[in-house]
This record gives C-alpha cells, sequence and structure tokens, in this order.
C-alpha cells in the first residue's frame, strides 16, 4: 500500500502538476485539507474514489501501484463509466477493482460484478454482507487461478541430458 505523500505524488506526477494547490484544486479541496492529510497520513477514499472515477483510473492501483492502471473497455463500453459501478464502502471497491483488473476481458465475469454491484447498492445490510462474501469468494478464485497459470508456465520442462 502507498502512503498517503506518495498517492498524492503520483497524482501530481500523472497531471504534471508542480505544487500542492493545484493538486488541491484538482481533488476539489483546500490546499490545508492536503496538508492535514500529509501530516495525519490519512487516505481520504472517498476523494480518491471520485478522482479514479473521473480519470478513468483503477483506486486499487492507485492506492497500491499494483495492476493495470486504466479500467478497460469491452464490447458494451467502458465499465465504470456507466455509472454501474460505485458503491459506498472504500475497502469492497479496491476488491472490484482489482477483480477488474485480474479479470480483464472475461465478459460473463464483468456482467456478474455489474449485477452484483446493483444488488450491494440497492440491498439492505444482510444483503449487502452477503455481496461483499460473494465478490470476496470471486476474487480469490480469479487470483488462485492466476496465480496457477503463472505457476505452470514458470514451470518448465527438465533439461535433457547429454548421454552419448
Amino acid at each position: 500500500m502507498r502512503t498517503i505523500n506518495e498517492i498524492l505524488d503520483k497524482i501530481k506526477e500523472m497531471k504534471k502538476l508542480k505544487k500542492d494547490s493545484e493538486l488541491a484544486e484538482l481533488l476539489g479541496v483546500k490546499q490545508n485539507t492536503l496538508s492535514t492529510w500529509r501530516i495525519r497520513k490519512t487516505i481520504p477514499y472517498d476523494v480518491f474514489y471520485h478522482f479514479c472515477d473521473k480519470e478513468g483510473l483503477l483506486l486499487n492501483w492507485l492506492l497500491t501501484g499494483e495492476g493495470q492502471y486504466k479500467i478497460y473497455s469491452d464490447a458494451e463500453g467502458v465499465f465504470r463509466a456507466a455509472g454501474e459501478y460505485h458503491v459506498d464502502d472504500p475497502e469492497l471497491m479496491i476488491i472490484i477493482d482489482d477483480l477488474i483488473a485480474s479479470g480483464a476481458g472475461d465478459r460473463k465475469l464483468m456482467r456478474l460484478v455489474k449485477k452484483f454491484i446493483h444488488i450491494y447498492n440497492e440491498g439492505d445490510r444482510q444483503t449487502r454482507a452477503w455481496v461483499r462474501g460473494v465478490i470476496g469468494e470471486a476474487y480469490d478464485e480469479v487470483k488462485e487461478k492466476k496465480q496457477d497459470v503463472g505457476s505452470s508456465e514458470d514451470e518448465g520442462t527438465e533439461p535433457k541430458s547429454n548421454t552419448g
């Protein structure tokens, strides 16, 4: 996980900003708010979520520096830009972002994620907890499959002995 200073500096670098006052304006906050974040080492997930949404970035990438950084497009258009992607739980947003990055290109998975986000947003507390669990399980399975594929690619055939 990046520190607040690393995140803010990454945004400044990406947007070619030199001053914190420019960054504060971009994020829609006062400069002293930025300073407070830096001093207290506070990560304002909601502000970064809205920034990523506006810029077409994945929140997980901004916070960790890992994985795909741009939102992918599929035949149905840009997934997040459709407004079907918001949940009010920053931790769940990180999992969803990483799930999307890990399963990019899998249209069936993306349609399911969209449906679960809708169910989450419309659901009561118990339904939201259930959706968190299902999305977490899907995330674990996608990660496990990626690791299995990666480890089987790493395993080569043993070198042939040269007995003559």
